[in-house]
């Protein structure tokens, strides 16, 4: 498990998207998400500031996730689009929005396997932010 989170962890980029305004922050939450994804395939670390949430209450795979915004290191933006580059939303499975939180579930893959997760996302002051991300298992 710890070696998933820490794949996930190295993994993340994101590129702007349509929900992202001007000022860098998302007013949608599969906004969020399709950056996350676009990240991964473009390699743009930098995205990732903008995506945790601002009160640092978000869990330790998108913290993780958002400390990979300042690193630059090859290798990093390399593994996170091996692991996450083919990554999208699982059309199957309806978004879900309960007041301030949305799900998406997702089916998140690269170069192995796919993995069916859910990202879980929290709305602060209208801006959407990454929050959990949970993995529930293997496609088959």
């Amino acid at each position: 498990m710890k070696q998933m989170i820490f794949l996930f962890v190295v993994s993340v980029v994101i590129y702007g998207c349509k929900g992202k305004s001007s000022s860098g922050f998302y007013s949608g939450a599969m906004e969020v998400v399709e950056s996350f994804f676009e990240a991964a395939r473009t390699g743009q670390l930098s995205i990732l500031r903008n995506l945790c949430d601002p009160l640092g209450e978000n869990d330790y795979n998108t913290k993780a996730i958002c400390e990979l915004a300042d690193k630059d290191d090859p290798r990093m933006i390399q593994g996170f689009g091996d692991e996450f580059g083919q990554s999208y939303v699982n059309p199957e499975s309806p978004a879900e929005y309960r007041g301030k939180t949305a799900r998406i579930h997702v089916i998140l893959g690269g170069t192995g396997k796919k993995r069916y997760a859910t990202l879980e996302m929290i709305k602060r002051e209208d801006q959407w932010y990454l929050f959990k991300m949970i993995i529930r298992g293997f496609v088959k």
